[in-house]
């Protein structure tokens, strides 16, 4: 598997093992949640939705409903990191095409993986098992579970969500397309580039102090 231009384990090969599955009317929920948020109630139908697509008490799943519960009270803060986890969520991004890919979206798969792997060598990959139409977000083990590290420092254990929010964010971005070929690799180049300017670096200057702000460089 190629994404991004880096070589990545095939799907078999990454033994991994699932967190949890979000079927796709749930996504769509979600979006729904958050695009009304700011209505009278609308948080807590927010927060009623993600108890119930997370309602494992396993430490990852309430690990990741953490993170995806963070993702969204920056979103109640902010109008425009608002509009990008909605879009992130829909994905591909902003439409990168004036015909929006639903076949490729978020919105046409039959459900979202979300998982763990030992030998993944990036922070996180998205993956699409075409037989049975899931996209498959999967981080390295290691980086999922940074805030192990953290003790009790609150502080450190925010750090460690945010960190997966970035990650979470730049996945959910992502289409199902997956380059199998040097022909596909140019597009899925511009892919990425595409999400890391218009989503990972806003998203980013959204959440952090001004002075360490990222300016792109054209």
């Amino acid at each position: 598997m190629n994404r991004g231009g880096k070589e990545l384990p095939s799907l078999k090969e990454l033994h991994y093992k699932e967190i949890c599955t979000v079927p796709r009317i749930q996504v769509m929920a979600l979006m729904g949640a958050i695009d009304n948020m700011h209505i009278l109630g609308g948080a807590y139908s927010v927060n009623m939705l993600l108890d119930t697509m997370f309602k494992s008490g396993s430490p990852d799943v309430q690990k990741l409903k953490a993170t995806f519960m963070y993702m969204v009270e920056l979103a109640a803060k902010n109008e425009d990191y608002r509009k990008r986890l909605l879009t992130a969520l829909r994905s591909p991004p902003l439409g990168m095409d004036s015909d929006f890919d639903v076949d490729s979206s978020n919105l046409s798969v039959r459900s979202i993986v979300f998982a763990v792997s030992d030998v993944l060598p990036i922070d996180s990959a998205r993956y699409f098992d075409e037989k049975n139409n899931q996209a498959i977000i999967v981080f390295n083990t290691a980086f999922f579970n940074l805030d192990k590290y953290a003790g009790d420092d609150k502080g450190l254990i925010k750090a460690a969500t945010h960190v997966r929010s970035e990650r979470l964010l730049h996945e959910l971005s992502h289409d199902n397309h997956v380059a199998e070929k040097d022909e596909d690799l140019d597009a899925e180049i511009d892919e990425e580039a595409f999400i890391i300017e218009n989503i990972d670096y806003p998203a980013r200057n959204i959440t952090t102090p001004r002075r360490w702000r990222i300016t792109p460089v054209c």
